[in-house]
């Protein structure tokens, strides 16, 4: 499953849990013991802001470990190159009260791995444009209270045309979000804003009256659901 809950200490969350930290990519290199060498080669991360221990070690969270990470001395990885990094979005939840933004992530994430080559966003695939919705994510500050996970972007992402209904759930108690591209392309700050502004514009064809007088009812897929509706209604 793409989905996870914030609760749920098996999955492998990423990314900085305080605003405005970057996340700083490496890959793990010259690990002599048996079970060290299994890990050469792997992405992981570490947050700029990280300081080493007094071994001179830092702590580096790899790609696929649900552990809380590795303290590895910095002649055991190499800063991964900007060219090996692709663009994501991050989506906050309420409790953050953020604004979309860009991430990068390594080409080659067991994120990517993971997915379906066509995205699990409904109206995205079908327009040809496939996203990958997940909130493996970790949030900015602790979600406790009701509401605090809600993210509604997320959810408009997900809504199925059919049914006009996200997965069950999904708003109210998601978290924040991580949306890329599963062919990995960038996908940056105006794509993504680009996106979210179609979707509302769906959702509006899908459940309010128009100007015209057409209600939801007359929502034609064949219509609004293609490339060609998406470029024109931006």
């Amino acid at each position: 499953s793409p989905h996870c809950s914030h609760t749920d200490r098996s999955c492998t969350m990423f990314g900085p849990s305080v605003e405005d930290e970057e996340i700083r990519w490496v890959r793990i290199t010259g690990l002599q013991s048996a079970a060290g060498q299994k890990l050469n080669g792997k992405i992981g991360h570490c947050l700029y802001t990280t300081k080493e221990d007094a071994d001179g070690r830092f702590p580096i969270h790899i790609d696929g470990d649900t552990s809380k990470g590795k303290l590895l001395k910095p002649t055991n990885f190499v800063d991964i190159p900007p060219g090996e990094l692709v663009k994501a979005c991050r989506l906050p939840c309420r409790a953050e009260r953020t604004v979309p933004e860009v991430l990068m992530i390594p080409k080659d994430h067991s994120l990517f791995q993971e997915c379906d080559t066509m995205g699990n966003a409904p109206i995205p695939r079908i327009i040809g444009i496939p996203l990958q919705v997940t909130n493996k994510i970790n949030p900015y500050r602790k979600l406790t209270n009701p509401g605090d996970a809600r993210n509604q972007s997320a959810a408009a992402l997900m809504i199925e045309p059919n049914s006009g209904f996200a997965p069950q759930g999904m708003e109210d108690n998601y978290g924040p979000a991580l949306v890329y591209r599963p062919d990995g392309q960038d996908l940056g700050y105006a794509d993504m804003v680009a996106m979210l502004d179609y979707q509302s514009k769906l959702i509006q064809h899908l459940y309010t009256e128009e100007k015209t007088g057409a209600r939801g009812s007359d929502f034609d897929r064949h219509v609004w659901l293609n490339r060609e509706y998406f470029q024109r209604v931006l």
